[in-house]
């Protein structure tokens, strides 16, 4: 076999390195031609079409170069990272195992190898490979990261706290790896030391939201230790954080306090105080603001849907999507609108760029089929919504997707922006609603926003509260035990134990929510909508102030065809509820503890009849059996091959005793919880308990 010569070799590589991208092209073509058989050329070709993002290209280019040269360990771990890159991952799996038969002590194709077979959710294998990439560079940074992840998913925390800390030691300034060790530490129930890293991850960045997040969890679990261990615990956050003056500790400290309506005050007003991002925006043209046009399109009546764990919150949106009175669209990727960070960023620009940055932020909302992440709850990203709620399969045949034109909308959304001197957070998102109607062909003249907030952070939430004070609220509400089993029914099925936790506690805490306590709002029985459909939504019309319109009764999105989300496609409007997962995660022993916390809320809507004497010997019989492991957790525990005296150490097994204990703590006193939901009042034929 002929060589290239090092000269171009040479020649090549400054090209590229210089971002001279159409010489790298000419000349490593010129190489294929002529050294057909060698690697360089191939390499280079596919190399520089990554960097120019022609990734479909390059995947051509490797494909190629693997038939001429089928035993180049190069071609293979080149082709394997192009197919990963591209999502093609079975494709990328088999590339990078054929170049390890070549070469097995490659570092990075282990290491890509690992990543790949975790995406593909085969992680006893991602574990192998990554294990292996760590023994070859004992120091890499990336390798130890990625592999604690692993074990953490693999339910292996002990494996994922040594790795940690072996990372914490090649970089002991990284605020990440604080977290990921302080989150391992709290699930091996080391509640105080997993304070201690996720302090030193605020230390490091004071700002740093996921860290501020789990602190939460592992402080709450702490009220389980004993007194002198949280002495300890208050001593590392006196020391640490509380004497910062920082928005995220205020929102620590209600979510410590959450039913404290003083703490809920003085969050709602520092908020706004703290956060100089939450601000108007001056219109930069010479256009004023016109009064009459601000009336026109300016809708006071929002309307805000929230859920209570599973409870048809899609149902009901999709039915008042068509709504002649009605403005909406998929306010479920809008759910963290007005996190304070949101708006930060849309205006950042300026007003000039602040239409262009929304849409770039939103896509999915143009596009149900685009993959872009939207903003999530605590400041996360959620990819491919517009797939998951069902947006993708929509008409008749299912064959259509929710579409709008993203230029058309821009220029409607500027012809509305340009005639007010100043903007605010609300004023752009009413805006946003008219300008998406009037794109999208609708009546733009409606007199209503419909906004499926569905589950806000505290930050969103009490920034809208202060917005839009006069809004009305709509809580879905379902039999609160099937409601919460459908809903962690897939996490049970995972082994993920925390996320378990966490939803059991926002079911339970959210019967008397601190953010609905002096709003006007209303629960809407799931039961009576689908049963009941002519009754339920001619009161809720009422109580919403629209007529009850024939298109109250099909479902739809932008009045195409709904089928449901992901994870219950081809629902039926009316009927009976689908309790397939019933039964599945509680025994009849966890319903009865879980059905005696919730009693207060099943009595308020008709779920059991009221009968307080066995409430409160039920009360009495619970408190025991509470502090004993749950059947479900018992099964878990098997399924994640756990210990049951291990799984009683673990941080999410401390922190839901000590919500479990606060809830039956303040029933065994007042015996109901106050601000409770208010149920929709219907005609008493159609009001009728669940028996």
């Amino acid at each position: 076999m002929n060589f290239p010569s090092k000269d171009k070799l040479i020649n090549i590589e400054s090209a590229f390195n210089n971002a001279r991208y159409l010489d790298v092209l000419k000349q490593a073509d010129d190489l294929i031609k002529i050294y057909p058989n060698h690697k360089s050329g191939w390499n280079a070709l596919g190399a520089v079409l990554m960097k120019m993002g022609e990734k479909k290209k390059a995947l051509n280019i490797y494909i190629n170069a693997v038939k001429l040269i089928p035993e180049d360990f190069d071609i293979y771990n080149n082709l394997g990272k192009v197919q990963q890159q591209l999502g093609h991952l079975n494709d990328s799996e088999n590339s990078f195992k054929k170049a390890l038969e070549l070469n097995f002590d490659n570092f990075y194709t282990h290491f890509n190898l690992g990543n790949t077979l975790y995406h593909l959710k085969k992680k006893n294998e991602a574990a192998e490979y990554l294990e292996n990439a760590t023994k070859i560079k004992p120091n890499d940074f990336y390798a130890k990261v990625n592999l604690g992840v692993v074990f953490m998913e693999l339910h292996k925390y002990e494996k994922a706290k040594n790795i940690f800390q072996k990372a914490l030691k090649i970089d002991s300034q990284n605020k990440q790896i604080h977290n990921y060790l302080g989150t391992a530490l709290l699930e091996l129930g080391e509640i105080e030391e997993s304070i201690i890293h996720y302090t030193n991850a605020i230390d490091l960045d004071n700002n740093y939201i996921e860290a501020w997040n789990n602190v939460y969890y592992s402080i709450h679990a702490g009220k389980y230790l004993k007194p002198y261990e949280k002495e300890k615990i208050n001593t590392i956050l006196n020391k640490k954080i509380r004497n910062l003056n920082n928005i995220q500790l205020h929102i620590l400290n209600l979510k410590l306090n959450s039913e404290s309506v003083e703490f809920f005050n003085f969050l709602k007003k520092n908020l706004y105080i703290h956060n100089k991002n939450n601000k108007l925006i001056k219109n930069t043209c010479t256009k004023l603001a016109k009064k009459e046009y601000k009336n026109k399109y300016y809708k006071n009546d929002i309307i805000n849907l929230l859920h209570f764990g599973r409870s048809g919150t899609g149902l009901l949106h999709s039915l008042l999507d068509n709504h002649p009175e009605i403005s909406t669209l998929p306010g479920i990727y809008l759910s963290e609108y007005f996190d304070t960070s949101i708006w930060e960023n849309i205006t950042n620009l300026g007003f000039d760029k602040m239409i262009e940055t929304f849409i770039n932020i939103y896509e999915v909302l143009f596009d149900s089929r685009s993959s872009k992440p939207v903003p999530s709850i605590n400041r996360g990203f959620i990819k491919n919504i517009g797939i998951t709620e069902g947006m993708t399969k929509l008409g008749k045949y299912k064959d259509e997707f929710l579409y709008v034109d993203r230029t058309l909308f821009k220029k409607e959304l500027e012809d509305l922006t340009s005639s007010f001197q100043y903007l605010d957070q609300l004023t752009f998102f009413n805006l946003i609603h008219t300008a998406y109607e009037k794109a999208s062909k609708q009546n733009e003249k409606k007199s209503k926003i419909f906004y499926h907030i569905h589950n806000p952070d505290i930050n969103a939430n009490i920034n809208y509260l202060r917005l839009a004070p006069n809004s009305k609220w709509i809580i879905m509400i379902r039999n609160p035990i099937e409601s919460l089993e459908s809903w962690i029914f897939n996490y049970f099925n995972e082994g993920n134990y925390s996320k378990i936790v966490v939803n059991i506690k926002t079911m339970l805490f959210g019967v008397n929510s601190i953010f609905l306590h002096d709003v006007n709002a209303v629960g809407v029985r799931l039961e009576d909508l689908k049963e009941n459909p002519k009754g339920t939504l001619s009161e809720l019309c009422k109580w919403m102030g629209i007529k009850n319109n024939k298109s109250l009764y099909s479902m739809t999105a932008q009045g195409k065809r709904w089928w449901g989300d992901d994870s219950s496609t081809n629902i039926e409007a009316f009927g009976k509820i689908n309790k397939s997962k019933i039964g599945k995660v509680f025994t009849e022993k966890d319903r009865y503890i879980l059905q005696t916390l919730f009693y207060p809320l099943s009595e308020r809507f008709g779920y059991v009849k009221k009968d307080t004497k066995k409430f409160k010997s039920d009360l009495k019989i619970i408190y025991p059996l509470m502090q004993e492991m749950f059947d479900f957790e018992k099964e878990l525990a098997k399924n994640m091959n756990i210990k049951n005296k291990s799984f009683i150490k673990l941080g999410y097994y401390k922190y839901l005793r000590v919500i479990l204990q606060e809830r039956w703590s303040l029933l065994n006193e007042d015996y109901t919880y106050s601000n409770m939901i208010k149920p929709l009042l219907l005609p008493s034929n159609l009001s009728k308990a669940v028996k």
